[in-house]
């Protein structure tokens, strides 16, 4: 149904992030303990769709801004990736 793609690059200058928020479909961060997650502000502030596990600081960052999924419930996270994928909806 989709043509999925990771590209796992290592590490990534500062000066290049922009590129990859740019060709990147949405960014997904499955973490728990984040207190400022600067690399969801980045890839908001690129304007890049976001879908963040419900927990931490992702829940204020994100909230209105994208799709939190409950911590491990991985049928959520799918579904909201699809969502993402298929119509950029965040219901």
């Amino acid at each position: 149904m989709f043509d999925w793609q990771v590209i796992f690059t290592g590490f990534v200058p500062d000066e290049e992030l922009p590129v990859f928020y740019n060709i990147g479909r949405c960014f997904i961060i499955a973490s728990i303990a984040e207190l400022l997650s600067l690399v969801t502000l980045q890839a908001m502030a690129s304007g890049m769709p976001v879908i963040a596990a419900n927990a931490a600081a992702l829940t204020e960052l994100v909230d209105g801004n994208g799709y939190l999924y409950e911590v491990g419930n991985i049928p959520a996270l799918v579904q909201s990736i699809e969502n993402n994928l298929v119509c950029n909806s965040y219901s």
